[in-house]
């Protein structure tokens, strides 16, 4: 038991009940069923179209069978009868169901629109019984069977019988073997001694409905039935008749006379002859010889002894006499001296003498015409004669023809001439023969004749070679005229049609002339761009069809690439679908770069030229933090991508050069150059007149933190600050001091003092002071600069 499930609207899954059975090249009856249930009609559809049909129940065998394989359905099983017209109908075979096949239950079948059947599985009563139900009001399971037999089942001689796991064949009348495939013979009845026969068929073996015609030869009758016929028990309709030999009467002795016959076994027989005499003083009154012929009857009636008397012997018929007689009687010593005209001869004496007994010396001769041996009726043929009396004589004709399927062979007509011999020799009528056919070209024959001629009602079956139709008559036969029934049939090579070149496809064929024949083979291929749909290969067949339907040549599709996120696509295909040499072209939306081919096209292998390319944000490279700078950036995951913006400044003493605030493009690119912190700058505080300064650095320009320190030459005293720093702003930290003549600082001093009043001890300690505070700017600077 095995299971198959089938991907169909209402999901069945069916069970096959079935026992393989291992004999080569036979199916077996299997059973099969589903496990949804469904209406009478729809089983039935369903059944027909993945099997054979409904099950149609043969015995209690298969009752039993399918009561213990399958299992129970508490609806049961639909089974392949219906009313069809009033009839319980096996809808299978269309045959309605006998008496003797029915298995109702009790009850059943009950009145009304219940057309449909179902068999009763694994139930606790009446298990394997049938009860009628509507067809479409109820639902059950559809009971099918895969069928065991073949339209070549049987050998076409009998009846295929489904059974369990097989098949059996009730063979026709006049048949049998397990297909059906032996006619019965009938033994061969023989040819009868002194007899003909004609049996059909003539092919020397004798089967069922052979019939044999039997007649007999010339003398003989038959004894038994004219025709026999091989019944079905392979035995003669009648025993076979025999030819027995014509037999006459006993002609009887006459009275005062004596005989002489030629029989033997006591029976007169065909061509039985008696020799009449009569005893002395007694004439015969009669035919001297009598014959039995062919008809069972003798050649003359009986003759009789009567007493002599010389008769007037008269003049024969057809002759001449010459009598001693004198007074117009004939007594004893007259004598009559007897001739013949031309054709006849004289039968008896040429001189006859009445003697004392009243009787010639002889009987009266008789010119006897002329007679000829009976020349016999061919054998096969016919003949018609003119003569009479069942004796060939002078001037005798004998016309001759044969029966048909035979001709004559000799003179047509012959004439018995009157020298008692005939014209001619007789002829024979000799079988019909047609020339041998021959044996077609790729063909063969099977023929009936015998002896290697070919004679009448020969016949010859032709057949081809596979490959090969046959091209006139199957069977031929010789008929009466020794020409053939038909022309002999030729082999003419099997064809098939021009299976034609596929649109965008090649082929290439192996044929030759221009037409396709057996074994021709095409090969097909597709231009670039398209696919083969079906067999690369077709062979012509012996049946002059292609070994598979013709390949189309389907144009090459490519899959759906879809919309890359953030993107956009343009592409050339219609309809829908994407195929061979389809363009995509693809661009992606503002502040997204392309990632792959920006067109790809679908290539001649069902394949895109490239990989669908992604659209990846647009990213800018790391613009850096400035020397001297500080950046705050607004990125995210640690790249810098479209629309991220960085804004800059610097430390002290130092200035931004460029923009403050930079953002990333849709190109990749930074809205400005990245700005750079240069440091501040002081303008030369220049030398003071007379005076000295030492700045740091020496060389160059002055920057931030920048210091001059200042003197002035002897005689000049320092106006200012010592010591100037350049600042964070790009100014110095006071202003240019100035060399002053010592008395001019005096008197600075003076007035300084004089006028400032209270103040005077503050001022005096500012010196110092600034020392101090330029310490602690050149250490703040050192510290600055170290970062």
């Amino acid at each position: 038991m095995h299971w198959v499930q089938k991907g169909i609207s209402h999901a069945w899954i069916l069970v096959v009940i079935s026992e393989l059975v291992s004999w080569e090249g036979v199916q077996t009856w299997n059973y099969e069923y589903s496990l949804t249930n469904m209406a009478w009609p729809a089983a039935r559809e369903y059944c027909q179209k993945s099997f054979t049909d409904l099950v149609a129940i043969q015995n209690q065998e298969e009752i039993h069978y399918l009561n213990q394989m399958l299992p129970r359905n508490p609806t049961y099983y639909w089974i392949g009868i219906r009313k069809i017209g009033g009839v319980w109908t096996w809808v299978g075979t269309n045959k309605s169901l006998g008496a003797e096949a029915e298995n109702w239950a009790a009850g059943e079948p009950t009145p009304g629109g219940e057309d449909c059947v179902e068999i009763y599985i694994k139930r606790d009563i009446e298990t394997g019984k049938w009860n009628n139900e509507p067809c479409t009001a109820r639902e059950k399971r559809a009971l099918c069977y895969l069928a065991s037999c073949k339209a070549a089942s049987c050998s076409g001689n009998g009846e295929c019988v489904e059974i369990i796991g097989n098949y059996t064949c009730r063979c026709n009348e006049g048949f049998n073997g397990p297909e059906c495939e032996y006619v019965v013979k009938c033994d061969d009845p023989k040819l009868p001694r002194n007899g003909y026969r004609h049996c059909s068929p003539s092919s020397g073996s004798f089967t069922y409905k052979s019939v044999c015609n039997y007649s007999c030869v010339e003398g003989f009758s038959l004894n038994g039935l004219e025709s026999l016929q091989c019944d079905s028990s392979g035995r003669w309709s009648s025993t076979r008749p025999t030819c027995e030999v014509v037999k006459c009467d006993d002609p009887q002795l006459p009275r005062n006379g004596y005989r002489k016959c030629s029989n033997s076994g006591g029976g007169f027989t065909y061509t039985s002859v008696c020799n009449y005499n009569c005893v002395e003083g007694f004439s015969l009154n009669g035919s001297t010889s009598l014959q039995c012929d062919s008809s069972g009857r003798w050649s003359s009636p009986r003759p009789t002894c009567e007493v002599v008397k010389c008769d007037d012997p008269q003049l024969p018929r057809n002759g001449y006499r010459k009598c001693s007689n004198s007074g117009g009687s004939f007594t004893y010593t007259s004598v009559c001296n007897y001739s013949c005209v031309e054709g006849f001869s004289l039968n008896g004496a040429e001189s006859l003498q009445c003697d004392s007994s009243g009787r010639w010396s002889s009987p009266r001769p008789t010119c006897e015409v002329v007679k000829c041996d009976d020349p016999q009726l061919p054998r096969n043929g016919y003949r018609k004669c003119s003569n009479s009396g069942g004796s060939f004589s002078y001037t005798s004709v004998c016309n001759y023809s044969c029966v048909e399927g035979f001709s004559l062979n000799g003179a047509e007509s012959l004439q018995c001439d009157s020298s008692g011999r005939w014209s001619s020799p007789r002829p024979t009528c000799e079988v019909v023969k047609c020339d041998d056919p021959q044996l077609p070209r790729n063909g063969y024959r099977k023929c009936s004749n015998s002896g290697g001629s070919f004679t009448y009602t020969s016949v010859c079956n032709y057949s081809c070679v596979e490959g090969f139709s046959l091209n006139g008559a199957e069977s031929l036969q010789c008929d009466s005229s020794g020409r053939w029934s038909s022309p002999r049939p030729t082999c003419e090579v099997v064809k098939c049609d021009d299976p034609q070149l596929p649109r965008n496809g090649y082929r290439k064929c192996s044929n030759s002339g221009g037409s396709f024949t057996y074994t021709s083979v095409c090969n097909y291929s597709c231009v670039e761009g398209f696919s083969l749909n079906g067999a690369e290969s077709l062979q012509c067949d012996s049946s002059g069809r292609w070994s598979s339907p013709r390949p189309t040549c389907e144009v090459v599709k490519c899959d759906d690439l879809q919309l890359p996120k953030n993107g956009y696509r343009k592409c050339s295909n219609s309809g829908g679908g994407f195929t061979y040499t389809s363009v995509c072209n693809y661009s992606c939306v503002e502040g997204f770069s392309l990632h792959g081919s920006e067109s790809l096209q679908c290539d001649s292998s069902g394949r895109w030229s490239s990989p669908r390319p992604t659209c990846e944000v647009v990213k800018c490279d790391d613009p850096q933090f400035p020397k001297n700078g500080y950046q705050n950036c607004s990125y995210s995951g640690g790249s810098f991508t479209y629309t991220s913006v960085c804004n800059y400044s610097c430390m002290e003493g130092f200035s931004l050069n460029g923009s403050d605030s930079l953002q990333c493009d849709s190109s990749g690119r930074w809205s400005s150059p990245r700005p750079t912190c240069e440091v501040v700058k002081c303008d030369d505080p220049q030398l003071p007149r007379n005076g000295y300064r030492n700045c740091s650095p020496s060389v160059g320009s002055f920057t931030y933190t920048s210091v001059c320190n200042y003197s002035c030459v002897e005689g000049f005293s320092l106006n200012g600050s010592e010591s100037l720093q350049c600042d964070s702003s790009g100014r110095w930290s006071s202003p240019r001091p100035t060399c002053e003549a010592a008395e001019q600082r005096q008197y600075v001093t003076k007035v300084a003092i004089g006028t400032a009043g209270g103040a005077s001890a503050l001022l005096l300690s500012l010196p110092f002071l600034g020392y101090c505070i330029k310490k602690y700017r050149k250490k703040v600077m050192r510290e600055r600069l170290s970062l």
